[in-house]
């Protein structure tokens, strides 16, 4: 089983809601954090150089893998006369990238 989700370093509605503090920890990290204790691969598809300095220097990401987002997928997002989310292309890269068996459970989850 593996753990996908993806997160954005900003958001239209509600700026760098990913990022607010929830006590003493940021929202993303949060969930992590929680998914973390399921002992399962965690990937992370983001737009945030921060997210991913953060999973590879805090221990307790050690089995986090976050990569940056493909650029295609950034413009898509920007694009103000595209109206669609790239959230189906990032997961499609991510199975087509990440998982070799297709019988594999995958959960994708959301930070919000």
């Amino acid at each position: 089983m593996k753990i996908f989700t993806y997160i954005k370093n900003d958001s239209s509605r509600v700026s760098r809601k990913n990022f607010q503090l929830i006590g003493d920890l940021e929202l993303w990290k949060h969930l992590i954090y929680e998914l973390n204790e399921l002992g399962y691969e965690i990937f992370i598809d983001t737009d945030s150089k921060e997210v991913i300095q953060d999973c590879e220097t805090d221990h307790r990401l050690s089995n986090v893998v976050a990569y940056p987002r493909d650029n295609r997928f950034i413009e898509i997002e920007n694009d103000p006369n595209n109206h669609l989310s790239p959230a189906n292309l990032m997961l499609e890269n991510f199975l087509d990238t990440h998982v070799m068996d297709e019988d594999e459970i995958i959960i994708l989850t959301h930070v919000t």
